[in-house]
């Protein structure tokens, strides 16, 4: 792992259902007091979320979070 890309490897990425509503996933993040998240788009409906681990995302998926799930197909760690 390179020294200063840790942050990268505990990061998230996310395939949309639908691209238009990135614009609303900070204000959704936001409002539920994730201030530490940040969103990258990467194209082809992806985005990468790095500031909510992958257990915290499985922990939403498990508690049948509606709001997060009907976001996204997929959610997988990102790799190079």
């Amino acid at each position: 792992m390179e020294e200063g890309m840790e942050w990268l490897y505990q990061s998230l990425v996310r395939s949309l259902k639908d691209v238009v509503i990135f614009d609303k996933l900070q204000d959704v993040f936001f409002m539920e007091k994730n201030r530490e998240l940040k969103l990258r788009y990467l194209g082809d409906k992806l985005v990468l979320i790095f500031g909510m681990g992958e257990k915290t995302s499985q922990e939403r998926i498990e508690k049948g979070d509606e709001g997060f799930i009907s976001l996204f197909h997929s959610i997988r760690k990102w790799s190079p």
